[in-house]
């Protein structure tokens, strides 16, 4: 009798097949081009910044102007790869003679998305804090150490992480019921710009794509509270889809 794998085999293994993964490389290197950007160009301009605003909110300000739009996009490259991998000379039905449950194997994909964005938001997040210490020892008088923000810096990362897991999943739903690039893009691309068509629209709340522009409007209103009406959508959207998503991996050939 041939011995299944576990599930922490089979994640290893997921981790091992996409080391190469372009997209998971993207959510990674980004975030460091990004804030290294930012941190120049504040060190370039720091003499035309205003001393008695607030830099923290400033400079997440100019951070997030990027993030908003290159997370949703990112995190659509990184789970269309995902599944890509196995679509590549029709390895989907090599997968499933293995030994591993079905479950396992579509578990363990959307752990290994899961993972690669925590750490790219918490990477964010870690530069974000680094570069402020940073300008504040250099450039004392932007009066960084004048101000604590953890608090709604935190909530607007958690924020942001709840619609990224809803939109890796929407997308890995996607890519199993297309297999197109263009398609799974393509829908990703209209949704994240109608977020900001739409970003004062009643119903805004309901595009998952739109979730990293939210949490930074609650951000610069120092709203602290995470479990707000996108938030909680967000949740459930991300339940929905990991469900339908499990029926639909069990199809593929």
């Amino acid at each position: 009798m041939v011995q299944q794998t576990n599930f922490w085999d089979t994640f290893c293994a997921e981790f091992y097949k996409s080391r190469k993964n372009l997209g998971f490389y993207i959510l990674i290197i980004f975030p460091v081009f990004t804030t290294s950007i930012v941190f120049l160009y504040y060190c370039h301009h720091v003499n035309n910044f205003d001393p008695e605003l607030n830099h923290w909110m400033n400079f997440t300000r100019y951070l997030f102007l990027f993030y908003m739009f290159i997370y949703p996009m990112a995190v659509s490259f990184s789970a269309y790869s995902v599944m890509h991998i196995e679509y590549k000379n029709n390895a989907i039905k090599h997968l499933f003679t293995l030994p591993v449950p079905k479950p396992i194997f579509y578990l363990s994909k959307i752990a290994l998305l899961f993972a690669v964005i925590i750490f790219s938001l918490l990477l964010c997040y870690g530069l974000l804090i680094l570069s402020g210490n940073l300008l504040n020892y250099f450039y004392p008088q932007l009066l960084f150490h004048s101000y604590d923000i953890r608090l709604v810096l935190s909530v607007l990362f958690v924020k942001s992480l709840f619609s990224l897991l809803c939109v890796a999943l929407v997308q890995l739903l996607l890519c199993m019921l297309f297999r197109s690039f263009v398609v799974s893009l393509s829908f990703a691309l209209f949704f994240t710009i109608f977020g900001f068509v739409a970003s004062k629209w009643e119903y805004a709340f309901l595009n998952p794509y739109s979730g990293v522009l939210s949490a930074f409007l609650s951000f610069f209103k120092q709203n602290s509270l995470i479990f707000q009406k996108d938030t909680i959508f967000a949740i459930c959207t991300t339940i929905i889809t990991l469900v339908l998503g499990y029926f639909i991996f069990r199809k593929l050939k």
